[in-house]
């Protein structure tokens, strides 16, 4: 990977994750752009039209200047690195602040972001985000818990797999950050209603030991009808010590159900290890 994207949502988590992000780009060599989103407010509308509403214009600078000010203290954070990295303000005024930071993520290999901290507002915003990345970008995004100090290269990565489509992106997209694993689980978790078609053979992992990645394929068990994917899917990463989750639409037809509920929602309201969602 050598262009990293990397958004401000306003969360405490930012700052967490941008952290995560310079040492993810130190650790691949990657070019580093935080972005910072602007929101303008619409000038309200006359009877004329849009007409020149001064209190708007001059709120608009002073919000200009707020997120100039903030991108010029991101620089000088980065400026003191052994990086190539830059900061810049993406203005929106009819879009929303992730749509915007969406047309710049489409030409990077990878978005790093926050995950949600518990405030009920930030985490709608994050969820904002992270919806709109995903499904509208065609880039994975790389969810970072807000409290946590990621080491990159990932040494010890669980990939929740099915072989169907969205997982196979995940994997595939994944591929950069799984060279320097030492351990990869190629975990599925089944039930007594699996369909015996998907559950996992050993293609996809000799199709890993192609690409010189040690593989071993897991299978696990929901004991309980009450228990989610999620549970165990997290429950196994902790237990191997994972770095790293790789998550593709997992267990869902649609993929906006996929983004906005379900196994997806549970990963990300539980995460305590960095989560490469991809679709």
């Amino acid at each position: 990977m050598k262009d990293l994207v990397m958004p401000m949502t306003g969360s405490n988590g930012d700052v967490n994750a941008l952290e995560a992000a310079i040492a993810l780009a130190s650790s691949e060599g990657a070019h580093l752009s935080v972005l910072v989103a602007l929101k303008l407010p619409i000038p309200d509308p006359s009877p004329v039209g849009m007409a020149q509403d001064n209190a708007v214009l001059q709120l608009h600078d002073e919000l200009r200047n707020q997120a100039e000010l903030k991108a010029a203290r991101i620089r000088t954070r980065l400026d003191e690195l052994p990086i190539f990295a830059s900061a810049q303000v993406v203005e929106s005024l009819v879009t929303e602040p992730p749509d915007a930071i969406a047309s710049h993520a489409r030409n990077a290999d990878l978005v790093v972001m926050t995950s949600a901290n518990g405030n009920a507002h930030s985490s709608a915003v994050i969820h904002s985000y992270f919806a709109t990345l995903v499904m509208k970008t065609g880039r994975p995004v790389l969810m970072v818990p807000p409290r946590l100090l990621i080491q990159p290269p990932f040494r010890r990565v669980v990939i929740a797999w099915q072989p169907t489509r969205e997982a196979a992106r995940a994997l595939h997209d994944a591929m950069p950050l799984l060279a320097q694993a030492k351990a990869i689980d190629v975990v599925m978790v089944e039930s007594s209603e699996s369909d015996p078609e998907l559950l996992p053979d050993t293609a996809i992992a000799s199709h890993l030991a192609r690409h010189g990645l040690k593989v071993d394929l897991v299978r696990l068990q929901r004991p309980a009808r009450h228990e989610t994917v999620e549970t165990v899917l997290l429950r196994h990463a902790a237990r191997v010590d994972a770095q790293l989750l790789v998550a593709g639409g997992y267990g869902h037809s649609r993929f906006r159900e996929w983004a906005l509920g379900g196994t997806t929602r549970g990963l990300l309201s539980a995460m305590q290890i960095p989560i490469l969602f991809s679709h």
